[in-house]
């Protein structure tokens, strides 16, 4: 299975199922190597950032922490079948949101509001997604 299988459930799905979706928006701006955000979305004005992971739930941990220096939502996605073995309290700890996908996507671990937000960041992503289409293109990194 890969990532982006899991795509569709979050997008047709979620809880974020009526919003536009970027993916791939790059960071390269600011981080070392090829950087990227899986999946960006809006709710409300507020900026959403989507890490997606099949089975490495440690490695989207990671991911949606640096996130919460970019994104005022921060979640991972994780394939259902990987959920059990997810320390979920650990995200939870963190604010960071946790979506179990399946066929359909559901909020396992409600996200917090970030106050670590670097507004320059937040502005850089945004501004990447302003110069891509919604529903689909990918981003530079």
């Amino acid at each position: 299975m890969r990532e982006a299988s899991l795509y569709g459930p979050i997008r047709e799905t979620g809880p974020f199922a009526s919003n536009a979706f970027w993916y791939e928006v790059g960071t390269a701006h600011w981080s070392l190597g090829r950087r990227r955000i899986d999946m960006v979305t809006m709710s409300g004005k507020s900026l959403v950032a989507i890490e997606v992971k099949v089975r490495d739930w440690p490695g989207a941990l990671r991911q949606a922490r640096s996130n919460l220096y970019v994104a005022d939502y921060s979640y991972a996605a994780i394939w259902h079948k990987t959920i059990p073995r997810v320390d979920t309290g650990l995200f939870g700890a963190l604010g960071i949101g946790v979506l179990e996908v399946a066929d359909c996507c559901r909020v396992a671990v409600a996200a917090r509001r970030s106050r670590l937000v670097v507004g320059e960041r937040n502005r850089y992503v945004r501004a990447q997604c302003a110069e891509l289409a919604p529903g689909g293109a990918t981003g530079h990194g």
